[in-house]
This record gives structure tokens, C-alpha cells and sequence, in this order.
């Protein structure tokens, strides 16, 4: 009797949705990716100005990092700390 074509109309909103949702979802990982390279400057300036520098020291044949700040003091690693009161 009456008939609106309901299927072709959901249909219709469904793929609008759809493509909304995927125009959402590559705004997101564009800000997402612009977010993660600003925070990577403001921590390469930040550890510049505090006079990070990165060493290597191999320890048992192992290569680790040393990180040194200012006139060569060390950064204790969080890992040994934590090694050594296990």
C-alpha cells in the first residue's frame, strides 16, 4: 500500500555515516600525528637546554645507554634502581 522505500533511504543514511565517521577517523589521525611531532620538539629542545647528552656503556658485553646531564653527571637508570632491591 505504501510504500516509501525505507531500505534504499536507510541504506543511503547508513553510507553517509559511514563515510562521516571515516572523514572523522583521518582528521583524527592527522591532528594525532601533528600532536606527536610537536611533543617530540618540545622534548628535544627541553633535554637540549638542560644539557642532556646521550652516551653508550657496555656493561657484562651488554650496550646500554648513559644519559648525562650538565658537565657529565649521570642519570641514574630507573631499571637498575629498581634490579637492584629485587
Amino acid at each position: 500500500m505504501w510504500d516509501f522505500d525505507l531500505v534504499n533511504t536507510f541504506a543511503d543514511i547508513l553510507l553517509q555515516v559511514q563515510a562521516v565517521i571515516k572523514r572523522t577517523k583521518r582528521k583524527w589521525e592527522l591532528q594525532h600525528q601533528e600532536i606527536v611531532k610537536c611533543k617530540y620538539w618540545l622534548c628535544k629542545d627541553a633535554a637540549m637546554l638542560a644539557g642532556l647528552r646521550l652516551g653508550k656503556k657496555t656493561e657484562n658485553g651488554k650496550k646500554r645507554d648513559n644519559v648525562l646531564i650538565g658537565a657529565g653527571v649521570p642519570i641514574f637508570d630507573l631499571r637498575d634502581l629498581h634490579s637492584s632491591y629485587t
